[in-house]
């Protein structure tokens, strides 16, 4: 009895041939298993909705492109040009914002997922759209290029989203490289604006201050019965008293005085008499012409034609049936050694 005990609780050695013998002899269960979960693998990969992959490739604007942009921009003028790298950068900054990516969801890609009949949307529709659509440097090597993926089940429809995305991104930068160029011009014509109705302010004070001078010279001139200039001999040449500024001014005359006068408060501009006017009003006719808004302004250029897989990039059909094949293999496999080792175990009890 002791003996029987020990038996019992020992536990019962398998080597590698018992194990290979078990299979063999279970290779009709291992091959049903296997020839079922390869079915089965079979048709999910079959049934399965294919998914294909459309890539769009991005590529830096020329010179040419926003040669337009720069138009009167040059050191000179106090408006730096922009640079090919300057709008290109604008650009990608907006095809990789998520502003964009919601903005195109709910302004075109949701409307084609959604038919007429449809009421609602799916809470993760924006959640796996935000997944499928992939944007990545084009590679190491080359030089600022850009990829945009999209994957869909219709690899048409997959391409015209994807171009569509892009189409709208480069809008956005275009108009927000645009209203920059227009908003530095607007600055700059404000200041100047600023400025010449500064002058023009102060030029109507001088006028002012000139006539109030004047008059005082005026009734100096009167008291004195001055009416017309004095004539100074100095160094044998002659010179008229109305050169003389200041307190002298009365000795004009009361007849030259009155004709400025009159000739002064008459004016209705002082525009001719301000020497730094015109100068600043040609600075301001040139940076409102440049106020006006390009639009053949170029921000990025297509790469390339939108490239589409000819397999689907999902499912991997020779994949998936491969994994039903060893998962049934394995199965079978299984089922066999504990067939074997409870037949064991009943036998030894």
């Amino acid at each position: 009895m002791q003996s029987s005990n020990n038996d019992y609780g020992r536990v019962p050695e398998v080597d590698f041939f018992d194990i290979a013998t078990v299979l063999w002899k279970e290779k009709r269960l291992i091959a049903v298993c296997t020839i079922l979960t390869g079915l089965i693998g079979l048709a999910v990969a079959l049934l399965t909705t294919p998914v294909y992959e459309v890539k769009y490739g991005i590529a830096p604007p020329t010179i040419n492109d926003v040669a337009h942009l720069n138009y009167g921009r040059t050191r000179e003028s106090e408006l730096a040009p922009y640079s090919v790298k300057e709008v290109y950068d604008v650009f990608l900054r907006n095809l990789q914002s998520d502003s964009l990516r919601q903005s195109f969801f709910s302004s075109v890609y949701i409307k084609s997922q959604q038919s007429a009949e449809q009421k609602g949307i799916d809470k993760n529709l924006y959640e796996n759209f935000y997944k499928r659509l992939k944007i990545a440097p084009a590679g190491k090597d080359l030089d600022n290029r850009w990829t945009v993926s999209l994957q869909e089940s219709d690899p048409a429809k997959a391409a015209e989203m994807v171009s569509a995305y892009v189409a709208q991104a480069g809008e956005a930068a275009k108009q927000e490289v645009i209203s920059n160029a227009h908003t530095e011009a607007a600055v700059r014509a404000r200041i100047l604006t600023s400025q010449i109705n500064t002058l023009r302010q102060s030029g109507k004070k001088q006028r002012e201050d000139t006539i109030v001078r004047l008059r005082e010279a005026l009734n100096v001139a009167k008291s004195i019965n001055l009416e017309k200039p004095l004539i100074f001999a100095v160094n044998q040449s002659a010179e008229m008293a109305g050169n003389l500024d200041g307190n002298l001014t009365y000795m004009r005359g009361s007849k030259a005085l009155e004709a400025e006068l009159v000739n002064l408060e008459a004016r209705e501009s002082d525009d001719p008499f301000i020497k730094e006017l015109r100068g600043i009003e040609e600075k301001l006719a040139y940076y409102q012409g440049l106020e006006a808004a390009p639009d053949n302004v170029t921000v990025y250029r297509q790469d390339g034609v939108v490239s589409q897989s000819s397999s689907p990039v999902k499912p991997k059909k020779a994949i998936i049936l491969i994994i039903g094949l060893i998962a049934g293999a394995g199965l079978g496999c299984t089922i066999a050694l504990m067939r074997y080792f409870i037949r064991r175990r009943v036998a030894r009890a």
